[in-house]
């Protein structure tokens, strides 16, 4: 089961297929909704517009296209509360999609443990500027949204400092980030955790 982090505004991915000839839906207007398995507020919706929980199907969030069919929506904090399970499922506005769904695990990061390496990570554009404000998450897999230890926002200068355990087992991640100028096929990079050495990209 793939994982999102409490207290974190988690991103959510999900590539559309039209049911009438299997080609990948890239307009339109693309729904997520979130609704818990278990815990106080199973069997509910998140309402990302009421930044709430509705006994009614509401959406969490309204997709934007990243490419070649793949929509992201990033759901805020409050719908995540740790050791919950969630149904996350992805609706094109006309029904015209190949259902979509995925099961979450809501569960701290690895990288929380006493073995932690922190660094720092600078978002750039491929014209290598800075970018404030781009999301930004980091797997141990290549898939965007399998064994995510850690997510974030970057600062003014383009900056994030997540703290990532080699210790793990895992010493080689791929950081992946969302932002206007963003091209697909700029992500993911590879990233390398070393104690001693730190941070580095990897080509």
């Amino acid at each position: 089961m793939s994982k999102v982090l409490p207290n974190h505004a988690n991103p959510l991915t999900a590539t559309m297929v039209a049911i009438a000839d299997g080609s990948r839906i890239t307009t339109g207007t693309v729904y997520f909704f979130v609704t818990p398995l278990d815990g106080d507020n199973a069997g509910l919706w998140w309402d990302g517009d009421a930044a709430g929980w509705s006994e009614v199907q509401a959406a969490a969030g309204v997709g934007l296209p990243v490419g070649n069919g793949r929509w992201k929506c990033t759901v805020a904090a409050g719908a995540w509360d740790e050791g919950v399970a969630y149904l996350v499922y992805a609706e094109e506005s006309g029904a015209l999609n190949v259902a979509y769904e995925q099961r979450l695990l809501c569960e701290a990061a690895d990288g929380a443990t006493a073995g932690a390496v922190s660094g720092v990570i600078v978002i750039k554009t491929s014209a290598g500027v800075a970018v404030p404000g781009a999301e930004v998450w980091i797997t141990t897999g290549d898939d965007s949204r399998a064994g995510v230890v850690w997510s974030g926002t970057t600062d003014a200068f383009g900056k994030v400092r997540p703290a990532l355990d080699p210790t793990a087992g895992d010493d080689y991640y791929r950081v992946w980030a969302q932002f206007a100028e963003y091209v697909a096929a700029d992500w993911p990079k590879g990233l390398t955790v070393d104690e001693e050495e730190g941070f580095a990209w990897q080509s």
